[in-house]
Formats: C-alpha cells, structure tokens, sequence
C-alpha cells in the first residue's frame, strides 16, 4: 500500500502559509478599527490577503494533487494482495456458514451427483478435454467433484435439481474445498490463474438488460467485502477482470421467467472472459431458461442429484444418533431402509426432508414411531407439512441460548442469545416471508424493508407528515426555550417551551398540508426510504497516520473553501454596506470591514467543516482488519455512522451557538442555549439521511402491531443461529425456499 501521509514540506509550506494570511487578516481589522492607516495602505493588505489566498490555493492543489495516489488504481503487487485477502475472507465467511449450517455435521448428507440430460448441456467435446464426458460423485468425498470440476475444458458447471435436492450446500461445499486447494498448492498465496477465488453470489438482483456480468459481480464485490478498496481504487474490477474471480452464482430458479433467458444469453456473452462458473437451479426453472433462450450454457456440464436411497437415508440418521438411542429409533431405521415406510421413504429421498426429520425427531429428542404410522400422517405431503411446522418448535427446544454474555466467532454454532416462544417465532418469520412474496425475491435486506412495507402514497406521506413534525416541534422547542432563557429564565422558560411547541405544530402541520405532496420525496430521502446503507470503523488502533494524512487535506481544503466564500461574501457585503453607510465608511471602509469579517467567519466554518468532514471520511474508511459484510454488520455499522454524525454535527453546532449567545446574552444563556442547540442540530441533521432510519420507521408500525419484535436485527441473528435463516453476504435467506413457502404460501 502506497505511503498516504505525503511530503512533509507541502504540510509546513501549507501551514506557513495560512498563518502569513490569518496575520494579514488580523492586521487589516486592527487597523480598519484603530482607524490607522491610509486607505491606499489598506489597498495594499488587501492585495496580499488576495495573493496569499490565490497561493495557499494553489500550494495546496498541488499537495492534494501529490497525495492523489492513496486513491490510484491498483497496481500490480497490491493486486495479488487484494486477491489473497479476498481469498481469506471468503473462506473464513463461508467456514462460519457451514458450520452454522451444521453441513458437515457429523459428516456431510450422502447425496450423489451424475450428468443430466444430455439436451441441456453442449457438445462433449466442448465441455471435456479428451471428448469423453463423464461427472459423478457424492457429497461425502467433495474433493472428487472438485477435481472433477477442475479438470472441465472451461470449468463451467450447472447443479440442478429439485426442491431441497441440496443444491446450494453442493455450491458452498465445492466453493471451500477449491479454496483449501488454492491454499495448498500456493502457500505463498499468490494469485494464480490456476486458482482463481471462488465467490458466492445471489442472482436475484442482477438485470442483465441493465448492467454487464463484470460490472455487477465488481459491484457486489464492493458492497460485500469492502476490505478490497484498502488496494486501490478499481481493486474489484481488476479481479474481475483479469480472471481471479470465480463467480458462483446461486438461484437463477428464484428470478422471473423473462429474467432467467436473459442470464444464460448475458452469460454466453461474458463467460469467454471468466475463469470459471458455477451455476445453482432448480432443473424444470433451468430447463425451461434454455428454452426461452434458444441456446445452452455454453461449455457447462450440468449434473443432476440422484434420490437418495433408503440405506443411505437411514444409515445417514444412524450415524447421527447420540448414544443410548438406537432402541427407540432401530425399528423406524430398519422398516426404512427395507422399503416398508412409503411415507418416510419418500420424504427422506431428498436432502431437505433427511435433514427435517434428523432435526424435528433425533435432535429434538422425540418419539420417531408416529414418523411410520399412516394413521397419523396418510400421505407424504401431511408427513411433509407436519415437518416443517415442528420445526421452529424442534430447534428452539433443542437449541438452548448461550450462557456467554458476549457472543464471538468461537461461540458454538446454533446457539441463540435469548430464548424465544415458539408462536412469536412463526409470527414474526411468517412477516418476512410475506414481504419477501410480495416482493417477488428470496433475498432479505434489512434496508429494503421500508422499500417494501411503505408502497402506498398515503404512507409515504404519512411518513413526511411524521418527519415534518417532529422537525417542526423540535425547532419550536428550541426557539422557544432560547427566548425564555432570554427574557426571565424561571418563568420565560417554561412560556418559551409552550409557546415554541404550539407554533412548531402549527407550522409543521400548515407546512405539511400545503406543501407535503410536493416536498414527499425530499422527506424519503432525508429519512433514507431510498438510501444504502454505509459503514463505519471506529478501529483506532494502528490508524495514526491515517487520521492525521486525512485531518491534513480536509483541515487545509476546508478552510481554503471557507475563505474564497467569505472573500466573495465580504466584498458583497462590504459594497453593499458602503454605499448604504455613506461617506462614513470611506472610500474603502465598507469593502474592508466586510471583506475582513466574510475572511475570518469564513476561516472559521471552513476549520469546523474540515474537521468535521475529515473525522466522518476517517471513520468511513477501510482496513486490513475489516470482514466480510453480514446483515448485522452492515446494520450496526450504518447505525454507528448516524450517531457519530450526530455527535459531531451537534458538537459543532452547540459550540458555535453557545459562544454567539455567551457574547450577546450572557454565560448562563450561552451554556444553555448551546446544549439545546447542540442536541437539536445533531438529532435533526446527524440522524437523517442514513438508511438506518428509513428502517426504523418502515418496522415501527410492523412492532406495534407485534408481527415482528423489538429487536428485529438482533431475533434474525438468532434466527440464523438456530439454523432456520441463512446468510449470504449482506441478505438474509430462509434455511430452505420450502420453509418460506410454508409460512407465507405464494398467492395464485
């Protein structure tokens, strides 16, 4: 990584210089007040104030120009870095979903893989090197399917198959051991094109009509490892495309019809300048693609799962029973590996159904012999539905919270933080799964919801109404206890309080009436209806030179840009103040004093700007140190930003207003009305516009009404600890597409 703290004697030349023109400045407003010197004398230090801004001006875009490459593209050393790191989060990421997915669990399910229809796949020839097509292998041995996909003519590779046939577990499974294979054949870590990094990603919001493969897959590399803009500026999309990227893409069955054609013909398109593809589907969703698209996945071979035996279903579970246990579950396993159990056969053949009945009966401990009695379950779809409604109760009572008060990456997987009731659990899991049908995807993020939930036009307003409001009445408030403070404080106070609340709410209600239709969409921006979410490292440690390099350039560039407005704001004002003053001023008095009063307010809110503008960037900025993004990380860091904002803003603010009351009112009211400043500009321009709080007021409706709880992001993380919610990079995705179904049934 380049040095980012740049050349010392800019630094010095830079702060030589603006301490010549504060001493210019400080001399002319002596002299214009003493009443010393000649106007062509003042002429004169106004010439140098001038010259010594166009200096610094110029002195600083060359220092700023010099220290331009800490956002340079990257170069080539900090490209193989970029990829072993990417490397290293991808697979600490996708190591911590596997085992909260409990995938290798005591081992993995033994589900078999072969070729499909040879109608969905292109030539043999095409696809393997020596022409003779052949792929097979099973789950338990995934080192055979990877090297089987390696040794593919384009390693292009399409797993179909039913629902809950496991799928995206083979996805995951074949991403972590082509990673461990990447690591040991190059422990230096080096980038290799042999070893491209596989990355796992959600189809469900590319539009391929809108946006190229590459651009996407830089983009979502962007948004979900955000350690990589630590390398340089286009440090994604070099990975892209220069081929250290193995894109797999999971879930082209979860996107509209029209959508799927346009995948597999964006992806003809692009894949001659990929290293490599991986491909998840459900078979009749993909088979259909092809059709609509009039060609197959160039170079793919596509595999299919076969039905998983009854000696492999109930040796799988027999390997899964805790000690003492095989009495009670012996007679269910032998009628199931001998064919009697139709029901429990057929259920059990697909690896969704072998892992509801090893979660709801083994792990949660209940009698397996009403699993073979058809007078309970008469058919394989009531055994099915019965299935996924034990479920939330099974994992909750098998899954007791964690007895640790802090929760880290060691913690054991699929333990909760808290204990939950099994009904509130289906409530507020049957709510996502109604907003994510009704809008059409299977893909949770938290800074969708208001996207999805306030639709309607009344809501929208409603949501302004609310904003403009509390804006209104806080202002009232403010305006109204700075009066009091003025006039007698013990009376004046609680009169300014009453009288500031009564006409905020009259304002923000006439304002709202009059204008909202018109302003609705500002509110929605303000309030981050529409906004994504950013990211903050509070991480000190080790940062020195980074916060000092990024205080430098804003605490020159801010009070550079607060001059050259207080020069013109001076002069305006010092113009239009002499001629309105007469021959008082002198010929050059007005100018002077304005020019002298605009230099110095506009010194001091550049300083206050820069300070504040350079600690925000600071906080917003990377490190080595940083992980892949998780939905709560996302969360907790846009969060964080808006009440860092808060605070500083509000600092600000209060300061500044508590000095100009001190000087004109008095100490007490300067204290006061500072604080209240301060609070009321923090909370009204540090809050907003974070995405943060388009959530918080998309879910309080949703609360009051109890279909989803307090703590929304804290019950998902639980919710992904007892394995019913899985996560893939920022998005929240239900354990299995069957789960969701069930709970909020897709409408006709």
């Amino acid at each position: 990584m380049r040095d980012p703290r740049g050349p010392r004697g800019v630094t010095a030349a830079a702060v030589l210089a603006a301490l010549v023109l504060a001493a210019g400045v400080g001399w002319l407003v002596r002299m214009w007040i003493s009443g010393g010197t000649a106007p062509d004398a003042q002429a004169q230090v106004l010439g140098f104030v001038v010259t010594a801004v166009v200096a610094v001006i110029g002195l600083v875009g060359w220092a700023t120009g010099r220290q331009q490459d800490v956002d340079a593209p990257a170069t080539k050393e900090q490209l193989k870095e970029a990829g072993d790191t990417l490397a290293r989060l991808v697979r600490q990421q996708w190591r911590e979903e596997a085992a909260a997915r409990a995938l290798g669990c005591p081992e993995p399910m033994p589900v078999r893989w072969q070729l499909a229809s040879r109608s969905m796949m292109d030539y043999p020839e095409v696809i393997a090197n020596s022409g003779a097509l052949a792929f097979a292998g099973s789950s338990e041995r995934i080192g055979m399917l990877a090297v089987a996909f390696r040794a593919l003519c384009r390693r292009r590779l399409v797993i179909t198959g039913g629902p809950g046939t496991g799928k995206t577990t083979l996805a995951v499974q074949l991403l972590l051991d082509l990673l461990d294979l990447r690591f040991a054949a190059h422990p230096d870590n080096d980038a290799h094109p042999e070893h491209p990094v596989p990355v796992l990603f959600s189809l469900v919001d590319w539009t391929p009509d809108n946006q190229r493969l590459q651009d996407w897959l830089s983009e979502r590399l962007r948004r979900d490892y955000p350690a990589l803009r630590f390398f340089g500026l286009d440090a994604a999309e070099e990975l892209v495309d220069q081929g250290h990227i193995l894109p797999v893409l999971d879930g082209l069955d979860e996107v509209d019809a029209v959508r799927r054609a346009r995948i597999i013909k964006a992806l003809n398109a692009s894949l001659a300048y990929m290293p490599g593809l991986i491909l998840t589907s459900r078979r009749n969703e993909y088979k259909s693609a092809l059709t609509d698209a009039g060609d197959v996945l160039t170079a793919a071979a596509v595999i299919g799962p076969f039905a998983l035996s009854n000696a492999e279903a109930a040796g799988y579970l027999h390997k899964c029973l805790p000690p003492g246990f095989g009495d009670v579950w012996e007679p269910v396993l032998d009628r199931l590996e001998a064919g009697t159990a139709q029901n429990l056969a057929e259920l059990t053949a697909t690896a969704l159904g072998l892992w509801l009945v090893r979660t709801v009966y083994l792990d949660g401990q209940r009698n397996p012999n009403e699993l073979i009695d058809k007078a309970t379950f008469p058919d394989y779809v009531t055994l099915r539905a019965h299935l996924l409604d034990e479920l939330i109760p099974a994992v909750l009572q098998s899954r007791l919270p964690t007895t640790r008060s802090r929760r880290g990456v060691s913690d054991p997987p699929l333990r909760p933080a808290r204990r939950y009731a099994s009904d509130d659990v289906r409530r507020w899991l049957s709510t996502l799964a109604e907003e994510l049908r009704d809008a059409g995807t299977r893909d949770w993020l938290w800074w969708h919801l208001a996207r999805h939930t306030i639709t309607t036009p009344r809501s929208r307003l409603a949501v302004g109404l609310a904003v403009g409001l509390a804006a209104a009445l806080t202002v009232g408030l403010v305006l109204g206890l700075v009066f009091g403070l003025t006039v007698r404080p013990a009376v004046g106070l609680v009169v300014g309080l009453v009288v500031g609340s009564v006409v905020g709410l009259i304002f923000g209600l006439v304002f709202e009436l009059a204008f909202g239709p018109a302003v609705g969409p500002a509110f929605e921006l303000a309030v981050g209806l529409d906004l994504e979410p950013k990211h903050v490292n509070v991480r000190l440690r080790g940062r020195g030179a980074e916060l000092l390099h990024t205080l430098r350039r804003e605490l020159v560039v801010g009070p550079l840009v607060g001059l050259v407005g207080g020069l013109v704001f001076g002069l305006v004002f010092g113009l239009v103040g002499g001629l309105v003053g007469g021959p008082g001023f002198g010929p050059l008095g007005g100018p002077l004093m304005g020019l002298a009063m605009g230099l110095l307010m506009g010194l001091a809110m550049g300083l206050v700007v820069g300070l504040v503008g350079g600690l925000l960037k600071f906080l917003g900025s990377v490190t080595l140190a940083a992980r892949a993004i998780t939905p709560l990380a996302s969360y907790q860091g846009d969060r964080l930003l808006a009440f860092v904002r808060a605070v500083l803003l509000g600092s600000v603010l209060g300061v500044v207003s508590g000095v100009l009351l001190g000087v004109v009112l008095g100490v007490a009211v300067g204290l006061t009305g500072g604080l209240v400043v301060g609070l009321t500009g923090g909370v009204l321009f540090g809050l907003p516009f974070s995405a943060w709080v388009g959530f918080i007021l998309a879910s309080l409706p949703l609360r009051d009404r109890r279909r989803l709880p307090l703590h929304l992001m804290r019950f998902l993380d639980d919710a992904h600890r007892l394995g019913l919610l899985r996560v893939i990079g920022p998005a929240y995705q239900f354990r299995h597409a069957e789960l969701q179904d069930h709970l909020a049934p897709p409408r006709p």
